[in-house]
């Protein structure tokens, strides 16, 4: 299914015998002001997590979409430019506030960041350096979060950073679907 809800989601047919569809979300935060980002997230968050329970808008005719509606699976990948740092408190609004003594838990209404169930650090990694303003330490920026009902199926997490098509690097993850 497709619609325009956020920049671009879709939805992942699982061909092995675990099965299930996985609803994937695109987005591209501002990297203005850490106020709009945080309005952001407080509009998107909620009606992602909603959308099982609503039901997913489908628009226009199309041999690809089907009619009726298919069922909107509960699982979900929310990938993009997030344009924030995992220490930022936007990061938090994400996938938690960090308990002192256990970390970061998965939680219902929080997501889970791939490139830390992939066992990588949570402040490792860097997908965004600015040469031209002398900016060479570069950030995390970029991620891919799923829901905790799919945390323990990332099998790996990446970014390329061989790859100069950009000033961001692309991230990936491979999910046992």
């Amino acid at each position: 299914m497709f619609t325009g809800i956020i920049e671009s989601i879709g939805t992942i047919r699982s061909l092995t015998p675990k099965g299930g569809d996985v609803r994937v979300y695109v987005t591209h935060l501002t990297h203005l002001r850490s106020q709009q980002r945080r309005a952001q997230l407080d509009w998107m968050l909620p009606m992602l997590h909603a959308v099982p329970a609503q039901g997913a808008s489908l628009t226009g005719r199309s041999r690809w979409l089907p009619h009726p509606a298919a069922e909107v699976p509960a699982e979900f990948v929310l990938m993009g430019d997030f344009n924030l740092a995992p220490a930022q408190a936007e990061y938090a609004r994400i996938v938690g506030e960090p308990d002192y003594y256990y970390g970061r838990q998965r939680t219902g209404g929080h997501l889970v960041d791939s490139w830390v169930a992939a066992g990588h650090p949570e402040n490792d990694g860097l997908t965004w350096f600015d040469e031209s303003t002398g900016f060479t330490q570069g950030l995390r920026l970029d991620y891919i979060f799923v829901t905790p009902g799919l945390a323990d199926r990332v099998r790996a997490a990446w970014i390329d950073a061989d790859n100069p098509g950009s000033d961001h690097q692309p991230v990936g993850v491979e999910l046992d679907l």
